[in-house]
C-alpha cells in the first residue's frame, strides 16, 4: 500500500511539473504577436541622419521610410514628401520574403525589445527605427546607432535586400531634387 501511495504521489508531481511546463511554454508562444496588420503595412523602417547638419546638405535633412505589407508591397518613400509627385520606389516581393521578415520578426523577439536601444555613447550617426503593427497593437523600437543584434538584422535585411544599390541611389538623388523644388530653403 505505501509503495503505491508513492507511486500516485510520483505521478501526481509529475503532472503538475507536466502541466506547469505547458502553461509556461504556451505563454510564451502566446506572447508574440503573429497577426500582422492587413489593412496598413506590417512593418515601416526608417533612418534619419542625426549628426551635425551642414548648410546646404539637402541629403540630411529627410528621413527615409520602406514599408512592407503582408501582400509583399515595398514602397521607399520619405515623410513629409510623399505627395503625389515626390518620387516613390514601388516594388513587390514573393510571399516566402515577406515570411522571412516575419521571421526575423520573431528572432528578434521584437514585441520584448525596449523601445529605445540606443547606443547612449554616440553623439552622431544614424536615428534607426522600427515599427511593427500587428492587428490590435504596434509596437515602435529603435534609438540613435541601435545596438541590439536582432533588430540591426531585421533593419539591415530591409534597408538592404528588397530596394538594390542602384535603385536607392536613384530615388535619393530624385528625392533630393524633389526637395530643393518644393523648399529652396532648405539648404
Amino acid at each position: 500500500m505505501e509503495r503505491r501511495g508513492k507511486l500516485n504521489r510520483f505521478i501526481y508531481i509529475t503532472l503538475i511539473i507536466f502541466l506547469c511546463i505547458t502553461i509556461l511554454v504556451s505563454c510564451d508562444q502566446n506572447n508574440h504577436k503573429a497577426d500582422y496588420a492587413t489593412e496598413e503595412p506590417f512593418l515601416i523602417a526608417s533612418e534619419t541622419y542625426a549628426g551635425e547638419i551642414e548648410v546646404g546638405a539637402v541629403e540630411t535633412s529627410y528621413s527615409t521610410y520602406i514599408s512592407i505589407d503582408v501582400d509583399g508591397n515595398v514602397k521607399l518613400y520619405s515623410e513629409g514628401y510623399s505627395d503625389e509627385d515626390a518620387p516613390i520606389v514601388e516594388m513587390t516581393i514573393n510571399q516566402s520574403e515577406v515570411e522571412h521578415v516575419q521571421k526575423l520578426i520573431e528572432e528578434a523577439s521584437f514585441w520584448k525589445l525596449d523601445e529605445n536601444i540606443s547606443d547612449n555613447d554616440s553623439n552622431d550617426g544614424y536615428k534607426e527605427m522600427i515599427t511593427v503593427q500587428w492587428e490590435n497593437d504596434e509596437k515602435t523600437v529603435g534609438g540613435l546607432n541601435p545596438l541590439d543584434e536582432g533588430f540591426n538584422e531585421l533593419k539591415d535585411y530591409v534597408f538592404h535586400h528588397f530596394i538594390d544599390q542602384d535603385q536607392r541611389h536613384e530615388w535619393e538623388e530624385e528625392i533630393e531634387q524633389y526637395i530643393l523644388e518644393v523648399d529652396p530653403d532648405v539648404h
